[in-house]
């Protein structure tokens, strides 16, 4: 880990992801597109060897199938890739059970070992390399993903930036039985997602995988370009895969008919009722068995309510699946709306303008408070101790909370204006965040 404790003196550089709108209480409007059912006009296929969304010819990726539950970072995994010798893994399915090898990876690191990272009981080591399932097996990306083709250095597939043409690679997921949309209830219905690799992707490569995810009524590459800021240039393997979210039409109302009016926004004040975190979950051990990352340095990023999922998944997979996040404009839902947590540190660089009219500052400032309280930070959104940050050069101002332990720093960035924009929309903006990110 690359961090200081304070105002970030070892900090070299920073990045993240999302895009587009959610108030605090309500909702944007999300684009059309069908549970399923493909809709007019997408013919859009997905990686062979899943199933097929009902009324249109997509086919789902190799080994797409839906996760129920999710996995977590515990009982201490075996670095896959190489030959990792003397390691034992944890048993009783407990982080402190044993400890991993530390032999080779596709990367050279180790696996994820178990300890007490950060002093938290019985939480793996985050600073070592967990190369994904991929690395391994090396999968041939353009095989998994024929039609429509996969194309390095771009949006795959072409997106179609309007939800009632479905476009998109797509994966099945079981949504809640007693979610409230009841047209959708208990049903298996088709999400989609799209892929950016690096122009020259190298299967043996370990990249650090960023998910964006954007405001209301917004497609799934619509979303600031951390793709450019973590991959300058056209040499080398690159840096950073990116992964656009798509959320699924009026899941907030009408369902996915496509004659309804209805909210287009993610499913991001649901509680336990959430869709998106069956979403998650199995298109993250999807993505593990075809691209080769780092399974201990995966950020979100995103704005509005793009930014709210952000912190949704901050607070319900902190170290388990995300390493840190990078909302832009959000907040966090509370009480019975809010994803339950998992009690793990919530890593992060906020950005949030002072008085956007559209999503409050204060839904920033509840996440804050959480993200203090695990991290086992000074409490308390006013009175814990900061300093501004320095080394973002053209961006207003940052401060770091100081009394964070080192492994899981926090940074707040404010800034003017009332547009409520997407603050990763500035260059200079997203490049500090990703200086934030590239720094684990």
């Amino acid at each position: 880990m690359r961090f200081q404790t304070l105002g970030f003196a070892a900090l070299t550089s920073l990045a993240l992801v999302v895009g587009a709108c959610d108030s605090g209480g309500g909702k944007n409007t999300p684009p059309p597109g069908g549970g399923g059912t493909t809709g007019g006009g997408g013919t859009t296929t997905t990686p062979t060897g899943g199933t097929t969304g009902t009324g249109g010819s997509t086919t789902t990726p190799t080994g797409g199938t839906t996760g129920t539950g999710g996995s977590s970072a515990t009982g201490g995994t075996t670095g896959t890739g190489g030959s990792a010798s003397g390691g034992t893994t944890g048993t009783g399915g407990s982080a402190s059970g044993g400890s991993t090898g530390t032999g080779g990876s596709a990367s050279g690191g180790s696996g994820g070992s178990s300890a007490n990272y950060g002093g938290i009981a019985g939480l793996e080591d985050w600073s070592t390399v967990k190369p994904s399932d991929a690395c391994t097996t090396k999968p041939d990306l353009k095989s998994l993903y024929p039609s429509p083709a996969i194309m390095f250095g771009q949006w795959s597939p072409p997106d179609a930036h309007h939800q009632q043409l479905d476009s998109g690679y797509m994966i099945p997921e079981m949504v809640p039985a007693d979610h409230p949309q009841a047209n959708i209830a208990g049903m298996t219905i088709q999400r989609r997602y799209f892929i950016r690799v690096p122009t020259n992707y190298d299967p043996s490569h370990v990249y650090k995988l960023i998910y964006e995810a954007p405001g209301c009524t917004a497609s799934g590459t619509s979303v600031a370009d951390f793709y450019g800021t973590a991959n300058p240039g056209t040499t080398g393997p690159g840096n950073a895969v990116i992964i656009g979210l798509q959320m699924y039409p009026k899941v907030w109302s009408g369902g996915p008919d496509p004659t309804t009016s209805g909210i287009y926004c993610f499913d991001d004040k649901r509680g336990v009722h959430t869709i998106e975190a069956n979403y998650i979950e199995s298109l993250h051990a999807l993505l593990g068995k075809q691209i080769c990352f780092d399974e201990h340095r995966v950020f979100i990023s995103g704005h509005s309510s793009g930014g709210w999922l952000s912190n949704q998944f901050g607070n319900a997979y902190g170290m388990k699946i995300f390493r840190a996040i990078a909302p832009s404009s959000g907040g966090l839902a509370q009480g019975d709306q809010q994803q339950p947590t998992d009690g793990l540190p919530v890593t992060g660089i906020w950005f949030h303008q002072l008085q956007d009219g559209t999503n409050p500052y204060q839904g920033t400032k509840d996440a804050v408070t959480h993200a203090l309280m695990v991290n086992k930070c000074t409490p308390g959104f006013d009175t814990s101790p900061r300093s501004k940050v320095t080394t973002f050069p053209n961006v207003s101002v940052c401060e770091q909370f100081t009394s964070c332990p080192k492994e899981f720093p926090i940074i707040l960035c404010t800034t003017s204006g009332t547009d409520h924009r997407n603050e990763y929309d500035n260059a200079a903006q997203r490049s500090a965040a990703w200086s934030y990110l590239d720094a684990f």
